[in-house]
């Protein structure tokens, strides 16, 4: 149950960072430089979204006693 809970919320934030980088790079470079970063963009939410992930899944770890860095 918890497993599931922070996989709904990594996407979730995942699709948060991909929508915030693309429309603030819409914005400061117009839309057809916005779309041709989409892969750089979703790459770049990606790495932020599971940065927040491992450390919520550690913190489960060790609530439940178990070691995440084995």
């Amino acid at each position: 149950m918890r497993y599931e809970k922070i996989y709904y919320k990594f996407i979730a934030t995942l699709l948060a960072f991909s929508t915030l980088m693309f429309c603030v790079w819409a914005l400061i470079a117009g839309i057809e430089k916005a779309r041709e970063m989409l892969f750089v963009i979703t790459v770049l939410a990606a790495c932020l979204s599971v940065k927040g992930t491992i450390h919520e899944v550690c913190a489960y770890c060790k609530e439940i006693g178990r070691d995440c860095a084995k």
